[in-house]
């Protein structure tokens, strides 16, 4: 008699082989949404930074003096303006600090 030659995986095989693979697949969606995690919030960053560029132009232009703020779809925008310089703070709706600029106004001219 002849004797058959099996082919082909065992289950244990096949079960340290789907391990593996869930292994791989969880570290790989954990990573993810780490990665979505920090890029929105580099969007959030990179519009607060827009704003408050836009709004210490506007105020250091104009010479405006004095607290002030706005909404946005992001958070809120808040600044105080006086003769030395202009302060913006950037905030997320939750109230995390997202951006604090401090911007000295240069001397009047002679």
């Amino acid at each position: 008699m002849r004797s058959r030659s099996v082919r082909g995986f065992t289950l244990l095989e096949v079960l340290i082989a789907l391990a593996i693979l869930e292994v791989g697949l969880v570290g790989t969606v954990g990573v993810l949404v780490l990665a979505h995690r920090d890029l929105s919030m580099a969007e959030r960053l990179h519009l607060a930074t827009q704003a408050a560029a836009s709004a210490a132009d506007s105020l250091i232009a104009d010479g405006v003096s004095g607290p002030g703020g706005e909404e946005t779809a992001w958070g809120r925008l808040r600044w105080s303006a006086d003769e030395v310089g202009v302060v913006l703070i950037a905030e997320e709706a939750s109230g995390a600090k997202l951006l604090e600029w401090s911007i000295p106004l240069p001397p009047p001219a002679p």
